[in-house]
């Protein structure tokens, strides 16, 4: 169910306009639909194709990031499978927070957990990083700090990179999401 009501939830949050340009952002209804017909993997994660939200949010094009997350879930019916919506809430998430959306950005990243029944340890160093990154969104830099110890006690390369995000967000806790995830609050 939740799924289906993802493009509305998205939608319905609202968002701000893009950092980059309008002009740095359009895309022709033939990009449009070419990247709502990718795969996930490419959609999200790869990228290499214009309209794909890997490509326009990585060209700072959130609001058009997110309306093609829209078009992609209704395009396909929701995520693949349990990493794929973990994940995808996470971003979609990410991406309201660079646009100023907290309040959207908090209860998309709160669906972001994955299940570590079916998971296990890459589920728990996932979640220990969205409960860190949520503890920035709360002003709690307790939450962080230990979301950070639990992922340094794992030995996956994943854990030990997002421990460093986490220290960057700890750090800029009074900042922008945008600023805060910068290298700059890493060093």
């Amino acid at each position: 169910m939740m799924l289906r009501l993802l493009p509305i939830v998205i939608l319905a949050l609202g968002f701000a306009a893009s950092p980059a340009s309008a002009r740095d952002c359009e895309l022709t209804e033939e990009q449009r639909r070419e990247a709502s017909e990718t795969d996930w993997q490419t959609f999200d994660q790869a990228g290499g194709i214009a309209g794909t939200f890997r490509d326009l949010a990585s060209r700072q094009c959130y609001a058009e990031a997110l309306e093609a997350y829209r078009s992609w879930l209704n395009h396909h019916g929701g995520f693949p499978d349990g990493r794929a919506r973990g994940i995808g809430h996470f971003h979609i998430g990410q991406a309201l927070a660079f646009t100023g959306n907290i309040d959207g950005a908090i209860a998309i990243i709160s669906k972001s957990y994955r299940d570590v029944d079916v998971e296990g340890d890459v589920a728990r160093d996932w979640n220990n990083y969205v409960d860190g990154v949520l503890g920035y969104f709360a002003g709690d830099r307790q939450r962080i700090r230990d979301a950070r110890e639990r992922l340094w006690t794992s030995d996956r390369a994943f854990a030990r990179r997002q421990a460093g995000v986490l220290d960057g967000l700890r750090k800029c806790i009074d900042k922008p999401y945008a600023t805060a995830m910068s290298p700059s609050c890493r060093d």
